[in-house]
């Protein structure tokens, strides 16, 4: 199948929260947090009764001090970007260059916009996702199947 032509043929439609859960703890003898990570995770649901619908789901784990507040502050996040295909979503879409890069990039943003106003308003420091490369992304999450021989 042409890329070029799949990705032509995609709309947004859509996005939100699907899950969303934020903790803060205190930290008042100021330690950096043992915990601090951010890990992002990317997965494909499809709507059973809409074939020419999908839908790439971010899972984002995030763990961090902010020592000028005393507190450490956990957030994970299930974030659905929907979209909507000319074509019917088929198991070759799902492993094309849109599917795998394209649409992360198109929907990441939308995600980053979320958690960073969240954090604001929620009165904590600025929470600014990293910017993320996904042809690289791609590429190591590739790796992580891989079996290693």
């Amino acid at each position: 199948m042409n890329e070029d032509a799949i990705q032509n043929q995609i709309k947004l439609i859509g996005f939100r929260a699907a899950n969303f859960n934020f903790k803060t703890e205190a930290n008042p003898e100021k330690k950096e947090s043992p915990n601090k990570k951010f890990n992002l995770d990317l997965d494909n649901l499809l709507f059973k009764d809409s074939p020419n619908h999908f839908i790439k789901t971010f899972k984002v784990d995030l763990n961090f001090d902010s020592l000028e507040h005393d507190e450490i502050y956990d957030l994970t996040v299930e974030y659905h970007v929907v979209f909507e295909c000319s074509v019917n979503v088929n198991k070759e879409f799902l492993e094309s260059d849109f599917a795998k890069i394209s649409a992360p990039a198109i929907g990441f943003p939308y995600l980053r916009a979320f958690i960073s106003t969240f954090s604001i308003q929620a009165g904590i420091p600025p929470i600014i996702l990293p910017s993320i490369n996904f042809i690289q992304f791609s590429k190591e999450l590739e790796k992580q199947k891989k079996p290693s021989m």
